[in-house]
């Protein structure tokens, strides 16, 4: 699966960049091989939101009553940092562009929750449906995961959702996130 998404991106995108051509290739082979990568449920609604595609998304209103405190809302370029962490988290971050023709790289940075119990998840959301795009929980080194996606519409990104569990706590995760005009 993880495949042919890769040549989804390769076939729909202008990949001149040798460096992110690198790291879709090695995030795609991470992938693949991934120990800690983790499929356990994710709950989120299974109905779109019925928002024409000229309203504005609104990510707390779809995802109300999954993240505990509401969705902060990412758009263009920057850094998400969280940690060191409590016990019983339950957030969540929606990471979008400002240009429905932009290419939206995450890129994560480090990982360091406690494995098996506590888990950051990458939701990629199209604006009608979603999947995960990874599930990660432990510790992770170089090189971390990579996530890529073609924005459709107003609506498409990426959910980030953090949760941990009620005992041991680690310094969390820090991931950066770039909209690409293509």
């Amino acid at each position: 699966l993880q495949f042919l998404y890769f040549i989804d991106i390769l076939t729909t995108t202008n990949m001149r960049t040798p460096s992110l051509m690198a790291a879709l290739v090695t995030t795609v082979i991470a992938s693949v091989a991934d120990p800690h990568l983790n499929s356990a449920p994710f709950d989120v609604p299974a109905e779109a939101p019925s928002n024409s595609d000229d309203a504005p998304f609104d990510p707390n209103a779809y995802f109300d009553g999954y993240c505990a405190a509401g969705v902060e809302v990412l758009t263009g370029t920057g850094t998400l940092s969280h940690g060191p962490y409590g016990n019983n988290e339950n957030l969540c971050w929606f990471v979008t562009c400002d240009s429905h023709s932009d290419l939206l790289v995450l890129e994560f940075t480090s990982i360091e929750t406690e494995q098996g119990f506590d888990y950051v998840r990458v939701i990629k959301f199209d604006g009608s449906t979603h999947s995960t795009s990874g599930s990660y929980t432990g510790v992770y080194n170089d090189p971390y995961p990579t996530s890529f996606m073609n924005l459709a519409n107003s609506q498409s990104g990426y959910l980030i959702h953090f949760k941990s569990d009620s005992s041991i706590t680690h310094s969390g995760f820090s991931l950066n996130y770039q909209c690409t005009s293509q």
